[in-house]
């Protein structure tokens, strides 16, 4: 019995997790399950969009179980749309716990904070690993100090005092907490938090290999950035760039291309499309061709955030990444040796202008940066560390 315990484990996720999924969390959670295949029988609970349904042939190959609930999402985020969002996340958490009586888990993994509220049910018969992907209160801290002198400080301030409540029960109520970075794990346990917490990355999802990563072959005068613009954090990269960053690189280089790879909204962003210069993309399954052949990608993250995933996707290619701090954030690379960072418009403008202007530059960015996400980003390196993890924290 305890042997078939032992086997069995379980993720609960408010995402669909699949291959191609829009955001790097849910290609995150597929990947973790596809590995772990053939190490436990795997139970998946999750809540589905009506139009995912077609996905779930993806995970279902890797779990023994793939339990869902339906919800009809709603571009409209008004206070109806809203609390059907909150209504469906209780609805899974409930769902969840029927579903969790019946079985015998070597542990449950809870993916992103929604789930937390799976929690506020009272403990469950196994132990609790609470995988956060983004430490929310964090952000809203940021965000309030940004605005700390407003009306809209006020609101971010009140998010921040009520999020941060539910993430310390959330924490005490978990046996591990999962985070991407060094600087969230300090930020929680400023909460005095005492459950463990593990500094676990997401890794680069794809086999890595060097190939002929000189700016000369095949690449064009492109430059990249890959995001939906319906998170509030990609939208406001993309206005910057387009607002106060490529104006100047145009000057220089009047045939440069800005692509944007991600669902857009076509009426919010009429005024864009009339430039040539600019040329949305939308959402692309497959993004590597588009890292292959652009010359620069362009991170201007202003929101902080435990790692950015399509930071070390592009270094994965060998396409030098020009970003801010916070974008370097969870990734640790070295200012004009691995990355590129800048602090304002025209450091962006200027960084970007040398990356095209200087071949050994781009060729050193590129390698080195090649190099750290084979170091530190490694799949089965991290993988077989987080089974460690489990294993001593489920034991």
């Amino acid at each position: 019995m305890a042997s078939e315990r032992k086997n069995n484990i379980c993720f609960i996720s408010p995402f669909l997790p699949y291959e191609n999924a829009g955001h790097a969390g849910g290609k995150y959670i597929y990947d973790l399950i596809k590995y772990f295949k053939n190490k436990f029988h795997i139970t998946l609970i999750v809540r589905i969009n009506n139009d995912e349904q077609r996905h779930l042939n993806d995970i279902k190959f890797f779990c023994k179980n793939v339990y869902y609930t339906t919800f009809d999402e709603q571009n409209k985020r008004n206070l109806y749309g809203l609390l059907k969002i909150l209504f469906s996340y209780i609805s899974l958490s409930f769902f969840a716990k029927k579903i969790i009586s019946k079985e015998n888990f070597y542990f449950i993994q809870l993916e992103y904070f929604e789930m937390g509220i799976f929690l506020l049910n009272g403990k469950a018969n196994a132990p609790i690993f609470f995988n956060m992907h983004d430490v929310l209160s964090r952000k809203e801290f940021a965000s309030y100090k940004v605005h700390s002198h407003t009306l809209r400080g006020l609101a971010h301030f009140a998010r921040f005092k009520i999020v941060k409540q539910f993430e310390k029960y959330f924490c005490i109520q978990s046996d591990m907490i999962l985070v991407r970075s060094l600087k969230e794990k300090l930020f929680l346990y400023e909460s005095k938090t005492k459950t463990p917490i593990i500094i676990s990355p997401i890794p680069i999802l794809r086999r890595l290999d060097p190939g002929t990563n000189n700016y000369r072959n095949n690449r064009e005068l492109i430059i990249l950035f890959v995001g939906s613009l319906k998170r509030t954090p990609n939208k406001l990269a993309v206005q910057y760039t387009i607002n106060y960053i490529l104006p100047s690189v145009k000057v220089k280089y009047p045939n440069v291309k800005f692509y944007i790879i991600g669902e857009f909204d076509y009426i919010e962003n009429q005024t864009y499309l009339k430039d040539s210069s600019i040329i949305f993309k939308g959402f692309v399954p497959d993004v590597d061709k588009f890292y292959k052949k652009a010359i620069v990608f362009i991170s201007p993250i202003r929101v902080v955030g435990g790692q950015n995933y399509k930071n070390i996707e592009s270094m994965s290619h060998g396409l030098p990444v020009v970003t801010s701090k916070l974008g370097n954030e969870g990734i640790g690379g070295i200012n004009d040796e691995e990355i590129l960072i800048a602090d304002n418009a025209t450091e962006y403008s200027e960084k970007i202008i040398k990356l095209i202007t200087d071949h050994e530059l781009w060729n050193k960015i590129s390698r080195n940066g090649i190099k750290l996400i084979k170091n530190n980003f490694n799949r089965n390196t991290i993988y077989k560390e987080l089974t460690q993890v489990y294993n001593n924290y489920a034991s």
